[in-house]
């Protein structure tokens, strides 16, 4: 391991064990570091063991902007699933939820295992019923595969609901089966804890012998056997993994866990799959899918494998050859020109498979041979003898059908032209010998990816200049719009990706990150008044962390959500006043504290925009401690006057206003009894400093009528009349 992926490896062991970390980042480069932590999707985890830490401030900043960008997107997620599962209970229909659904809860802190997704399984009848749900929650199926649909909401929330494993073990065939109810009367099922551990296990192990798998889900092991190894059935557990053919990897695994998270001297073995664990991302990498697919196949046994994929291969994408095996023919075909309108994609994933070295292929077959992992013992259908004859006739047939097709298709009309037979062939598209290259180029698909070449293209909507690869802008360019807008900068597949200008026809602007024609990243979208809002974007809209500037100068400093102030956040006017604390979708909503320019203050609850809850007032000096309604005093409180007077009591309206309140006052002395819209109000007693004391009726605040006054020195009652608090 290099010496930031080992960095990586301490603060994450740390963060989970709630520890601060204590590597030496003097040699890290902050930015490497933070991308590495990305990609394994462990940068707001690690925040927790290094911001105490000695590293720089920059590597600092960059954390803690994703670890508040993780606290929002965690409270959401939450939020939207249990509103997503109530619509489920409400409809009485079954559903499990699986993987990171499950798995945060059993982490320090949920939001260091964040999911760019919530998987769940229903029942496949259940599929239409699942749909009108996920719609009545506001969600739009935008993706449907083989075992699952894909449901996304505008709010960004995504939900992929399974009806087939995608797995083809036994064990993943009856996970609805081996689930129980949670409660008495919920629809919703969970996995026991054995049940569970074999899931993710196996799900684990499918990553690695595929794409690949980052050391997050090799935590997801750690952190769940901690917390529950002590209660899975072991007998069981063996059983089913020795089933699946997984009772060595899991010994791996657990090996792994203990020189990654704990501390252990790694052998050969562990040192070879801690490296590969961390080559890629979270979910490995394009690199590392090609390399496994390819095995240990030459490039000419890859170019046939993947033209003809095997029976079992075929058997996944199109289930009913199980019934019907001898139509394998008949679906390579079908699969070839569905591959045809696909894009370059296909034959960019082969032109990686083909180019993985002979070294990097040799590492990965010992790697997957040494877990043992290179599939699982579910005994696979073989194809019997009537099916293979069956299949070969079938070829017979395509292939001749094809060959006749073909030459009736290129062989040039008799009564079109006059054109001699000799000129029809010099005149033909076909290359003569001259123009095959010494090398032996025929008709042999290429699958190589193209150069790239500057030019210009015109468009219905616009003009574009740049880089293009076969015709497509692919690299740096400007496309002009007719409507006068135009977007400069990165372009992939034809697409707005990576850093790019775009300028609108109202004056506003964007300067920052994009994902395939959406704004997605960090950026900047200046306004066409002058404003600004800087930092990061979620498809269009700026969320997370941003930087939010007026045209007049007010500017918010916090986090945002769909383009509204929402979190924590700073705001600050140009006249003075500041307010920082919770805002919610653009108001200031929950806890914060607001400064007025001329000095005054107040600091407790807010419910859109105006105090409301327990709060403290500073106005002119004085001091009102109490429940705020409507930006007033209701009910009980204190308030302490800068000349030391202290009120305690209650308040009506911002007025004392109490049957028994006690008013101190600083040089000495209080009153004792009712108050009334500020003043004394009905019967209260007066004790001053010197000793005396005067008890009766007060209105608006002063003595009436017959009064009870003692005189401390003589230690003497005496009647006394006043009248507006004057004696008589």
């Amino acid at each position: 391991m290099t010496l930031t992926e080992r960095n990586l490896v301490k603060a994450y062991a740390a963060a989970l064990a709630g520890k601060a970390c204590n590597a030496d980042f003097a040699d890290v480069k902050s930015a490497e570091f933070f991308r590495l932590a990305m990609s394994q999707g462990v940068a707001s985890s690690v925040y927790y063991s290094l911001s105490g830490a000695d590293i720089p401030a920059e590597l600092r900043t960059m954390l803690e902007d994703v670890h508040n960008q993780a606290l929002l997107w965690d409270l959401s997620r939450e939020e939207e699933e249990k509103r997503v599962f109530a619509a489920f209970d409400k409809a009485e229909l079954n559903y499990l939820p699986l993987k990171g659904s499950v798995m945060r809860m059993y982490y320090p802190s949920t939001d260091m295992r964040l999911m760019g997704d919530t998987d769940i399984m229903i029942e496949r009848f259940n599929r239409k019923d699942a749909k009108k749900v996920m719609e009545s929650c506001g969600y739009k199926r935008t993706d449907s595969h083989s075992g699952h649909d894909i449901y996304k909401h505008e709010n960004g929330n995504v939900f992929e609901l399974h009806w087939k494993p995608a797995d083809s073990s036994d064990f993943h065939k009856n996970l609805m089966e081996r689930a129980l109810p949670v409660g008495e009367k919920g629809f919703r099922l969970s996995l026991n804890l054995s049940d569970f551990y074999i899931y993710m296990l196996s799900h684990f192990a499918r990553h690695v012998r595929t794409s690949g798998a980052g050391i997050r889900m090799l935590a997801d092991i750690k952190v769940f056997f901690s917390r529950c190894g002590l209660k899975l059935d072991d007998g069981y557990v063996k059983s089913v993994l020795e089933s699946m053919g997984l009772v060595r990897f899991e010994i791996q695994v657990k090996k792994l866990i203990h020189c990654l998270f704990y501390g252990n001297t790694p052998d050969e073995l562990t040192q070879n799959f801690a490296d590969y664990i961390l080559s890629g991302g979270v979910f490995g990498s394009a690199e590392i899918s090609a390399a496994n697919k390819r095995g240990d196949k030459s490039r000419l046994g890859y170019f046939i494998s993947s033209v003809f994929p095997s029976f079992g291969a075929m058997k996944e994408r199109y289930p009913f050859l199980k019934y019907l095996p001898f139509l394998l023919p008949l679906m390579w075909v079908f699969r070839w020109f569905s591959l045809l309108f696909r894009g370059k994609k296909p034959a960019a994933r082969y032109a990686k498979g083909a180019s993985v070295d002979k070294a990097t292929l040799k590492r990965n077959k010992q790697l997957m041979t040494a877990l043992d992992i290179k599939r699982y013992k579910n005994g696979k259908q073989r194809m019997t003898a009537g099916d293979i004859a069956t299949a070969l006739l079938l070829i017979c047939v395509l292939v001749f059908a094809i060959l006749f097709i073909g030459t009736r298709l290129m062989t040039p009309g008799r009564n079109s032209t006059d054109t001699s037979d000799e000129e029809v062939l010099h005149n033909s598209d076909e290359p003569s010998s001259e123009e095959i290259s010494e090398d032996g180029a025929s008709d042999e698909p290429s699958f190589d990816i193209p150069e790239r070449e500057y030019g210009t293209i015109a468009y219905r909507e616009g003009l574009y200049t740049g880089w293009l690869v076969q015709g497509v802008p692919d690299g740096t360019g400007t496309l002009v719009f007719n409507s006068g807008e135009s977007y400069s900068g990165s372009f992939s597949e034809g697409m707005f990706n990576g850093n790019g200008l775009y300028k609108y026809n109202d004056g506003s602007r964007y300067d920052g990150i994009w994902y395939e024609d959406e704004i997605n990243g960090t950026g900047t979208w200046y306004f066409p008044d002058g404003g600004f809002v800087s930092g990061t974007f979620f498809e269009g809209k700026p969320t997370g962390v941003c930087v939010y500037e007026c045209a007049n100068g007010d500017m918010y400093e916090g986090t945002l959500k769909d383009g509204k102030w929402h979190g924590k956040g700073k705001f600050v006017w140009t006249s003075g006043d500041v307010y920082e604390g919770d805002f919610v979708m653009g108001v200031r909503h929950g806890q914060g504290k607001y400064l007025y320019s001329n000095g005054d203050s107040y600091e407790g609850g807010w419910i859109n925009n105006v105090q409301n809850g327990k709060g403290t007032y500073v106005i002119g000096g004085n001091s009102y401690t109490g429940v705020f309604v409507e930006g007033v005093l209701e009910g009980e409180g204190t308030a302490l006057f800068k000349n030391g007077d202290h009120y305690k009591g209650y308040f009506v309206h911002n007025k004392y206003h109490d049957d028994e309140a006690v008013l101190t006052f600083a040089a000495g002395g209080s009153y004792s009894g009712g108050f009334e819209d500020g003043k004394f109000s009905g019967y209260g007693v007066i004790a001053y400093a010197d000793g005396d004391m005067v008890k009766g009726d007060f209105v608006e605040g002063f003595l009436q009528g017959k009064a009870q006054y003692y005189y401390g020195d003589e230690e003497e009652w005496r009647t006394i009349t006043y009248v507006d608090g004057k004696p008589q």
